[in-house]
């Protein structure tokens, strides 16, 4: 019988906080333990082709023990891991007793010399994932001086098991993510043009390190309680009301393509500052960005547009070279003859960019483009 729906409530949303913070497992683990009765628990990955396996998250048991476990225990020694082989696919579920009897491993040098010492005798396991050469599942153990697993327990592991698999899948395409968005903001702070992005209430979400450091002299361009100012009220109004009105069409609630400012400093000539709309841009542990802004300084060298659109978009680089003739207004006949392509080829790769730009038609983009830094300006 599965317990009460509070309790599970509870123990689901343990468990999805876990996918998303890694920190978070041993809590849905301790309660997981708890629920089953149980002295311990892991999440283990095991990769059969090269014969590794490995503990990713665990509760009651000793690191130091389980690490001693794997680098000693052959898989022809692990009983269970052996045997349970022939018969796991995702999904599964069973207890120790059914791969291998009481008294059988209470003889086995398997018990003996590794789960006696990690204070183990009885389990039952749910395989969560199962893909060639990998397979993640969930063990819960109890000690020798207590009876083994029931299908009472059984029943709750499967329950569990649809939403162990959801949580698995969620938790690495989250570490996925994380790892891709601080790529992207490694790659953002190596950029010299100073480039800022806002979120759906035209906060700023992240400054890069030039614009971090330009923002620092306080000359011109100024960064109040979250938000991009000028110094001069009538220049910060018309700045505020682009970054807004930028915004809005990020979250489709405007129709405007972006637009320019110009901001004066004491320092030197007046910045320029351009603020485009964007859509599915996110940064690490962040909302959807809806706006980036780049202050560009006439006495700094320009980054070229084909790198910004690659981070900002997404853009291969055979797609940030079709873009930019492409935003020279040139046609998909002409691009072809002039970088050697079949046209098809050129139409398909148009498509592509249209749908990282959120544009439709080459209008559109030649207005986005037209916003960007272009380098070929500066060096005019």
């Amino acid at each position: 019988m599965l317990p009460s729906k509070e309790r599970l409530s509870r123990l689901l949303g343990s468990l999805y906080d876990a996918a998303a913070n890694a920190d978070l497992w041993d809590v849905f683990l301790k309660d997981f333990v708890d629920l089953m009765h149980a002295n311990a628990a892991g999440l283990l990955m095991h990769n059969f082709r090269g014969n590794r396996h490995s503990v990713l998250q665990q509760f009651g048991l000793d690191p130091d023990d389980v690490r001693v476990y794997y680098n000693q225990t052959s898989e022809s020694t692990d009983i269970w891991t052996a045997r349970a082989r022939s018969v796991i696919q995702t999904g599964w579920t069973g207890i120790s007793e059914d791969l291998c009897a009481a008294d059988e491993l209470r003889g086995s040098e398997f018990y003996n010399e590794c789960l006696r010492k990690l204070n183990i005798f009885h389990g039952i396991f749910g395989v969560i994932h199962q893909g060639d050469p990998f397979i993640a599942n969930i063990g819960v153990y109890r000690s020798a001086r207590r009876e083994g697993f029931e299908p009472a327990q059984l029943e709750i592991l499967n329950f569990f098991m649809p939403h162990l698999h959801r949580a698995f899948q969620l938790h690495f395409q989250l570490a996925d993510l994380r790892t891709r968005n601080e790529s992207l903001q490694i790659a953002l702070d190596m950029l010299p043009t100073s480039l800022l992005i806002f979120d759906a209430e035209a906060r700023i979400l992240f400054a890069n390190r030039s614009a971090t450091d330009l923002l620092s002299h306080a000359d011109g361009l100024l960064s109040k309680r979250e938000r991009l100012r000028a110094e001069r009220s009538e220049q910060s109004t018309v700045l505020e009301t682009l970054i807004r009105e930028a915004t809005a069409a990020g979250i489709g609630k405007g129709l405007t393509d972006g637009g320019t400012a110009f901001i004066s400093r004491k320092s030197g000539p007046p910045l320029r500052i351009v603020v485009i709309p964007v859509r599915g841009l996110y940064l690490s542990g962040q909302d959807s960005a809806a706006a980036v802004a780049f202050v560009i300084d006439p006495a700094q060298r320009i980054r070229p547009r084909n790198e910004i659109l690659h981070l900002l978009f997404g853009l291969t680089p055979a797609e940030c070279r079709l873009a930019l003739l492409l935003g020279d207004g040139k046609s998909l006949s002409e691009v072809s003859q002039e970088i050697g392509v079949s046209r098809n080829t050129v139409k398909t790769q148009s498509a592509s960019i249209y749908a990282k730009t959120s544009t439709s038609r080459q209008s559109q983009l030649v207005r986005l483009l037209s916003q960007f830094p272009d380098d070929r300006a500066a060096k005019s």
